[in-house]
């Protein structure tokens, strides 16, 4: 026993054909592959059946190899049926083909005849989701097959029927994009990837292009088989820092085919973040004790502490209203200090202490980043 499984179609549960078949055989359609279906032209071709003793008849035979088939029962009857979507038959038709008997194999117990149609089938007109074809292949033998017990002539073998579904063509690609690097990333990091293109369809398809721009990368594939995966490693891609400020890397892959539709898949990679630090500090100037009129230095120190440039990177503190330094660029890892004092007051020798806050920001692509830092002095 042979079966075929549809594999095209969305079909509705439940309403799939019965496919057993009772023979094997071969449906050969423009001598290319055996699903290449509708719009073509079909020739049967390669027909196996076994014939086993004991026979349908109810009586068996010593030995089938002491008889011999002399013909085929010809005509024969092809019935083909269109089959929609949902499961229901659009259109049946009925042809009569010749066929002869190609080669006879026996044993004991088995008899297995291939049998082909020179007649060629026209199923262009068919465009349902499938089409199944049934034909019955009978032979009849040179004499009667005599029984074990003598008492019953078996004159011939009434023949088996089969099955074919044919599904409709689906010429299919799709795609899957796989980051195979690990990181970290930063400026100058190698980013690399795997490429698999998929035939998801039941038909090969032919000079299969994939292109990625970033990684200046295109192929062709001669061809892919049904169900068959091609796997791809192209060359790597070095992160520039315009990918860095951007914070993330958009990788982009098509592929075309003769037959299939294009298909386009996109690949983000996010990278690491923008960051700023600023520490500062401060001690009252020596001789100073904390009264009014003496002087407090502060250190600002900030630090570009992400992976991204930093522009416009400005730093104030709230008891210095006149300090607003500005760094026009600030590389990932760079630092900048500042040093700035400030006259302690009457209010603040009130208030016992002198708290004092410092925020610097900075921005990569219109993005702000910002960090703050407090000090404070305990007056006496």
């Amino acid at each position: 026993m042979s079966s075929y499984t549809i594999r095209s179609c969305k079909r509705k549960p439940n309403i799939t054909p019965n496919l057993t078949l009772n023979c094997d055989k071969e449906l050969q359609l423009d001598s290319k592959t055996l699903l290449y279906f509708p719009g073509h032209i079909a020739a049967f071709q390669d027909i196996v059946v076994e014939i086993q003793n004991p026979l349908v008849f109810g009586c068996s035979v010593y030995d089938l190899c002491n008889y011999s088939i002399s013909s085929l029962v010809n005509p024969l009857f092809i019935n083909v049926l269109d089959v929609l979507e949902d499961g229901t038959v659009s259109e049946q038709s009925i042809y009569t083909l010749p066929f002869d008997l190609e080669s006879v194999t026996c044993n004991t117990y088995k008899y297995k005849v291939t049998v082909r149609s020179p007649t060629l089938l026209d199923l262009s007109s068919f465009r349902g989701c499938d089409v199944i074809i049934q034909f019955q292949v009978a032979f009849i033998f040179s004499e009667p097959l005599q029984c074990v017990d003598n008492t019953t002539a078996c004159v011939s073998i009434p023949g088996s029927i089969c099955v074919l579904s044919l599904p409709k063509p689906t010429f299919d690609l799709a795609l899957r994009k796989t980051i195979t690097s690990s990181g970290p990333y930063e400026l100058g990091s190698p980013v690399t990837y795997d490429i698999e293109v998929f035939n998801i369809g039941n038909q090969s398809v032919n000079n299969v292009v994939v292109n990625d721009p970033l990684l200046s990368y295109t192929t062709t594939i001669l061809s892919i088989a049904p169900g068959a995966t091609v796997t791809l490693s192209p060359p790597g891609y070095t992160l520039t820092q315009s990918d860095l400020d951007s914070g993330n890397l958009k990788n982009i892959v098509s592929v075309t085919s003769d037959e299939a539709d294009p298909e386009v898949i996109e690949v983000d990679l996010p990278l690491p973040q923008p960051a700023i630090n600023i520490v500062k500090s401060g001690a009252i100037r020596s001789p100073g004790t904390g009264v009014v009129g003496d002087i407090i230095d502060y250190k600002y120190v900030v630090t570009n502490t992400g992976a991204t440039q930093l522009t416009f990177v400005s730093t104030v503190d709230s008891k210095i209203p006149s300090f607003t330094p500005i760094e026009a660029l600030l590389q990932p890892g760079g630092t900048v200090s500042y040093f700035q004092s400030y006259t302690i007051t009457q209010a603040d020798v009130d208030a016992g202490e002198v708290v004092n806050v410092a925020t610097v920001t900075g921005q990569t692509g219109g993005t702000p980043v910002t960090d703050d830092d407090t000090v404070t002095i305990t007056l006496p």
